[in-house]
């Protein structure tokens, strides 16, 4: 742990959690669609992940006064992994809205009725902690320190293997559902761009204006997770020291 880590992102979490709860009031509804609503849920469980990260930290270090602490810590990897999952599940909901709105316009307009988008979110945050309810009750892994109190590294090494495939697959899911739509939704734009040139002249091209945003916005968010996804892939937990770790 450093300042950083458990002073200053901790603050920024807070900051962020106020201006995604600010936006969707009814003073500001044009945060209020679909694509916005899919974009603070991703955020949501960025910012509970770094709590329970935190949380780790501060029981685990900062205050070692609970030495037989294997469920509560197991619970907290268990949440982190579920709003990570969920993180990855609201991105690809904020691309797949913003493809909609390109590339199928009258589509958009039907397709996100309230129920449904609360029904997704829903499926977004539970579908995830269904998968790592397993985690709790897992032997922990610690890696050894000299006053025998041990680090919390999460849980032993085959039943975090299982847990990584499940995060795996959701960053292939990510990439295989998320690409070809951005790559439709430039395709589009370019194809209705030369369209309006041709039809009344390159100055009102600029009316396109928003579609390119959401499509910018798209692309920005496919390649921001797959460098996230590219620097998960070497988690250093995803092998171990056997004489540096005990299972408990």
């Amino acid at each position: 742990g450093t300042i950083y880590s458990d002073i200053i992102e901790p603050i920024f979490c807070m900051l962020y959690l106020y201006l995604i709860f600010k936006l969707p009031l009814p003073l500001v509804r044009q945060f209020q669609s679909p694509s916005q609503i899919f974009d603070s849920t991703p955020g949501l469980s960025a910012i509970l992940n770094i709590l329970m990260n935190l949380v780790t930290r501060l029981v685990d270090v900062r205050f070692q006064i609970y030495k037989d602490r294997d469920l509560f810590l197991n619970i907290l990897s268990s949440l982190s992994h579920s709003f990570a999952l969920s993180m990855t599940e609201g991105k690809i909901l904020g691309v797949a809205t913003r493809y909609i709105s390109i590339c199928h316009p009258i589509s958009s307009i039907t397709i996100w009725s309230r129920k449904r988008v609360w029904t997704i979110i829903a499926v977004q945050l539970f579908v995830p902690l269904a998968l790592y309810a397993y985690m709790p009750f897992m032997p922990k892994a610690l890696a050894r320190t000299p006053d025998c109190y041990g680090h919390y590294i999460g849980i032993d090494e085959n039943s975090f293997k299982f847990a990584k495939a499940i995060g795996v697959i959701g960053y292939l899911l990510f990439f295989v559902s998320t690409i070809p739509m951005c790559i439709m939704s430039v395709a589009k734009l370019c194809s209705n761009r030369k369209k309006m040139a041709a039809t009344h002249g390159w100055a009102k091209v600029n009316s396109y204006r928003n579609e390119r945003i959401l499509a910018f916005i798209s692309v920005v968010l496919t390649l921001a997770h797959a460098l996230k996804a590219t620097q998960q892939g070497y988690h250093p937990k995803s092998s171990f020291v056997s004489d540096s770790v005990s299972y408990t």
